[in-house]
């Protein structure tokens, strides 16, 4: 158990700070906002029309004298068949009997 004489050897005082400068602080807070209010660059609109075609432009390249490059190729390779398809196809998800 402590005695009195112990209890006033305790010698801990802490850091007393003074409370900050509110309106000093507010006010350099208020300068940064604007300059970063005179440094802002606004965005302009553009003009726009409801009714205004949505189709891409005809394309030049796509003309009769190279459609043949553009086109589908004439040799196409020939497609075997496996075999007969059969008539009816049964269900997967019905029961079979």
């Amino acid at each position: 158990m402590l005695t009195q004489s112990d209890r006033m050897e305790c010698t801990f005082t802490p850091a007393i700070i003074s409370p900050p400068d509110f309106k000093k602080l507010q006010a350099d807070f208020q300068g940064q906002l604007d300059r970063r209010k005179g440094e802002f660059v606004k965005t302009t609109p553009e003009e726009f029309k409801f009714g205004q075609s949505k189709k891409l432009p005809k394309r030049e390249y796509l003309n009769k004298s190279n459609a043949q490059s553009w086109g589908p190729s004439k040799n196409k390779k020939k497609v075997r068949k496996l075999g007969k398809v059969p008539q009816t196809i049964p269900s997967t998800t019905k029961a079979t009997r």
